[in-house]
C-alpha cells in the first residue's frame, strides 16, 4: 500500500508520493469538516420545514379572515396540508437528533465522553419540556399509526372596544385517537389524559423546535475546537499540494494505491463545501426563543 498526490497540469498529471501518516491525517481532516457541513445542513432542513409549517397556519388563518362566512367544501384539504407540513417537520426532527449521534461518535468515538455528554443533554430537555416529549411521542405516532392532526380549530377574538377582530387557527391532535394507539408512549398518554380531548399542538411544536435549536448549539461548543482545527489542517494541505513539483495543478487529490497498482480511495482537494458551510452557519443563526414567539399581521399594540 502507498499514498501519492494527483494533479493535473497542461502537459498531463503529476504524481508525488505522500507519507501514509500525512494522508491519513488530510483524510480525517476532511471528513471533520463535512461533519460541520452536514451538521449545518440538517439544522436547515429543520427550520425550512418548521417555517413552511408556521406559515401554513398564517395562511390558513388569513382565509378565514379574508372569508369568515364561507362554506369550506376542501377543509378536509387543508387539515391534510397542514399534517403533511408537519409530518416533513417531525421527520427532519428525527433525521437531526438520530444524526447528531452518528456523526458525534464518528468524529470522538461510540464511547467518548462528548457523545455521551450530548445524550444527556438531550434527555435533560425531553425531562424538562413538555413540548419535547409530546412531539417526540407524535413523531412515532405518525410515523408507526396515523396523520397528527385530528382538526383544524378556528377562532376569533374581539378586542374590549369590539372594535377590531383577530383570527387563529389552532392544529389540534385527538387524545382519544392517541389512546387508541397502543404503542403510543403511555406517560405523556397519562399527561393529556388530564386535559381536553383536543390537545392543540400549536406551542408543544415551538417548544421542541426550541429544544433541538438549543441541542444545535450545545453541538457546535462540543465540536467547535475539533473542527477549527481539522479545517486549518486540510486548508493548509489544499494549499501544499494545489502544486505538485513546482507546478500548479488542477483538480488536486490524494489516492491510496493498493499493491496491485489500483486506486482504493481518493481523497479530492475541493473547498467548495467550507464556503457552503459557512453560509449554512450564519443562516442558522436563528431564534432561540420560539415557543416564546408568534408571527403575526396584527396592526394594533
Amino acid at each position: 500500500m502507498r499514498y501519492a498526490a494527483h494533479g493535473r497540469t497542461g502537459q498531463g498529471i503529476v504524481s508525488v508520493d505522500v507519507d501514509e501518516a500525512r494522508y491519513v491525517e488530510i483524510r480525517e481532516a476532511k471528513a471533520t469538516c463535512l461533519f460541520a457541513l452536514e451538521l449545518e445542513e440538517k439544522l436547515a432542513l429543520v427550520m425550512d420545514d418548521y417555517a413552511e409549517y408556521e406559515m401554513e397556519l398564517l395562511r390558513l388563518a388569513e382565509w378565514s379572515l379574508i372569508w369568515p362566512d364561507r362554506v369550506i367544501p376542501d377543509s378536509t384539504q387543508e387539515r391534510l396540508t397542514l399534517d403533511r407540513r408537519l409530518a416533513n417537520l417531525l421527520a427532519a426532527c428525527r433525521l437531526y437528533l438520530d444524526q447528531t449521534d452518528h456523526l458525534l461518535s464518528r468524529i470522538f468515538g461510540k464511547s467518548s465522553p462528548e457523545l455521551s455528554a450530548i445524550k444527556a443533554f438531550k434527555n435533560e430537555l425531553h425531562s424538562k419540556h413538555w413540548g419535547y416529549r409530546l412531539m417526540e411521542a407524535v413523531r412515532d405516532h405518525v410515523q408507526h399509526s396515523r396523520m397528527a392532526i385530528y382538526d383544524v380549530g378556528y377562532r376569533t377574538s374581539q378586542s374590549d372596544d369590539h372594535t377590531y377582530v383577530e383570527f387563529t387557527v389552532a392544529p389540534r391532535a385527538s387524545v382519544k385517537e392517541f389512546a387508541e394507539n397502543a404503542k403510543f408512549d403511555r406517560k405523556v398518554l397519562a399527561e393529556l389524559k388530564d386535559g381536553e380531548e383536543r390537545v392543540n399542538l400549536k406551542a408543544p411544536v415551538r417548544d421542541y423546535v426550541s429544544c433541538l435549536i438549543t441541542i444545535h448549539k450545545r453541538m457546535q461548543e462540543t465540536t467547535g475546537q475539533r473542527v477549527s482545527d481539522a479545517r486549518k489542517t486540510y486548508e493548509t494541505a489544499v494549499d501544499e499540494f494545489s502544486k505538485l513539483d513546482g507546478d500548479s495543478v488542477k483538480f488536486p487529490e490524494l489516492v491510496e494505491i493498493g499493491d496491485d497498482d489500483t486506486i482504493r480511495e481518493e481523497v479530492w482537494l475541493v473547498t467548495d463545501f467550507l464556503s457552503r458551510s459557512d453560509v449554512l452557519q450564519k443562516r442558522n443563526a436563528v431564534n432561540e426563543n420560539l415557543q416564546h414567539s408568534a408571527a403575526s399581521n396584527r396592526d394594533r399594540s
